[in-house]
């Protein structure tokens, strides 16, 4: 998948451009979260999701913002607390 940017008007700096829905696809590809990891993230109630067809077989779109959000409260979590160091 390309990456897609823009330029920020206000502050000058290129910016990533998301999609609001995305495939499990699109999202392992982006996010390197796997099927699995989404599944559980859906039926946990983290991710919302809908789907494309009224059968089983159908296709569904993730929200994109859902997995993004809980990647980064992931990553808070495990970020290591600065330490101060005395001179």
């Amino acid at each position: 998948m390309r990456n897609r940017t823009i330029d920020n008007p206000a502050t000058g700096e290129a910016e990533s451009l998301y999609p609001v829905w995305a495939t499990k696809r699109t999202i392992r590809e982006l996010l390197g979260v796997c099927d699995k990891v989404l599944y559980l993230l859906v039926a946990d109630g983290k991710v919302a999701f809908v789907k494309t067809g009224e059968s089983q077989q159908s296709g569904a779109l993730y929200s994109f913002h859902d997995v993004l959000a809980w990647m980064n409260a992931r990553a808070q979590r495990k970020t290591p607390k600065a330490t101060r160091r005395s001179a």
